[in-house]
């Protein structure tokens, strides 16, 4: 996990440096913890404060909507047939050849 607000979109970054600029002049200076995170390093930051029942109903809830390298993440596992990004890869390339 990355700390470097250079890695931030441009748009965001200048929210952010904006923010804490305020707080620095309002005593109260701030350092960020976190600023790119993978989607299961913040699926498991998100389950640390919810219930197995919320758990269970996100998880069908992405499931329903399709999302299911999200509700992969979301479980803490990886989706079969390979790495995250080989999932995203290879259901990219086959909406593709749907669509096409």
């Amino acid at each position: 996990m990355s700390r470097e607000l250079s890695k931030l979109l441009p748009e965001f970054r200048e929210h952010v440096e904006g923010l804490l600029d305020d707080c620095e002049a309002s005593g109260y200076p701030m350092r960020p913890f976190f600023t790119v995170r993978t989607p299961f390093e913040q699926a498991r930051l998100w389950r640390q404060s919810r219930s197995t029942r919320q758990i269970h109903a996100k998880l069908a809830e992405l499931e329903a909507a399709g999302a299911s390298f999200l509700a992969c993440a979301q479980h803490g596992r990886t989706p079969a047939g390979g790495s995250p990004a080989t999932s995203w890869s290879r259901r990219v390339k086959r909406s593709a050849t749907a669509e096409g």
